[in-house]
């Protein structure tokens, strides 16, 4: 018991749940990063190779284990006609809407990717496109309704 009191003990508190916006502001945070990374070692030269994990049954002992599996990320950037880059910002498949009528950011040479990806991760870390994801996540949500 000594060493447990050297700590700090508190009552059990679970987190309070998070707004829809904030859940979407976490999902589109984790795409960015995740871009940022494919965007890097595209730079580099490197193949990126994002995991995730799925569950399997094992068919000799009936036991759930979690396996690592590639993940497929597709890159957000593109070169356009006019050897620039263009960067369109994905919830989902669906392309956000950054300004009207506004689906791209343009980028003059491949090594500004990743400082633009990160001007676009504090912007959405700061909710100034909050109102653009609320207005993707509606139009998503209203193709699944009959």
């Amino acid at each position: 018991m000594a060493l447990l009191s050297t700590l700090k003990l508190t009552s059990l508190t679970h987190p309070s749940s998070q707004s829809p916006a904030q859940l979407r502001r976490t999902k589109l945070l984790n795409n960015l990063d995740l871009q940022i990374a494919c965007a890097r070692a595209k730079m580099n030269g490197e193949p990126f190779m994002a995991t995730k994990y799925q569950t399997v049954v094992d068919d000799g002992t009936g036991l759930k284990r979690k396996v690592p599996v590639p993940k497929t990320v597709r890159p957000w950037f593109f070169k356009t006609d006019n050897n620039k880059f263009a960067l369109c910002i994905n919830y989902g498949t669906t392309k956000i809407e950054i300004a009207k009528g506004k689906y791209s950011i343009e980028i003059n040479q491949e090594k500004d990717i990743v400082p633009v990806l990160e001007v676009v991760k504090t912007a959405v870390q700061n909710g100034e496109l909050d109102q653009a994801l609320e207005a993707t996540s509606n139009k998503m949500r209203a193709a699944f309704v009959r």
